[in-house]
C-alpha cells in the first residue's frame, strides 16, 4: 500500500506542472533568471571576441530543461554596439550555478536581421 502511494504522490509531482523530469518546458522570455543569464555569456562572449560588441534588443523565446543544472535555449536579437546591425541569435546555456556564475555557451548561431525594404 505504501510502494502504491508513493508511486502515485511521484507522478503527481512530476505532473504538477504539466511537464515531466527532464522534459523541456517554456520559459518566460521576460524573467529575470533568463536575463541575466544571457546577459552574462554576451558580456563574456564581447569580451574574448575580436568581433563587435553586441547589446541585447529584446529576448524572442526561451526553454529549459533539467539536467545536472539547466539547459536553457534562448531566441534573442541584439546589436552591434556601434554599427547597429541587428543579428537574430540561438543560444543554447547549461547553467550550473554551484560551478560557476557564468554559463557555459553549448552553441549560438546568429542570422542577420532582415530590414524592411521601403520602395
Amino acid at each position: 500500500m505504501f510502494t502504491k502511494a508513493f508511486i502515485l504522490l511521484f507522478v503527481g509531482v512530476c505532473f504538477a506542472n504539466g511537464q515531466l523530469a527532464g522534459g523541456k518546458f517554456e520559459v518566460d522570455p521576460n524573467d529575470q533568471e533568463i536575463r541575466s543569464l544571457l546577459q552574462k555569456a554576451l558580456s563574456s562572449k564581447n569580451s574574448n571576441a575580436s568581433s563587435e560588441p553586441q547589446r541585447i534588443v529584446r529576448v524572442i523565446s526561451a526553454e529549459g530543461q533539467v539536467v545536472s543544472g539547466n539547459i536553457y535555449t534562448i531566441r534573442y536579437v541584439s546589436e552591434g554596439i556601434d554599427s547597429g546591425i541587428q543579428i537574430q541569435c540561438q543560444i543554447k546555456l547549461h547553467s550550473q550555478p554551484w560551478v560557476s556564475d557564468t554559463p557555459k555557451v553549448v552553441s549560438n548561431q546568429c542570422v542577420p536581421v532582415e530590414t524592411p525594404r521601403f520602395y
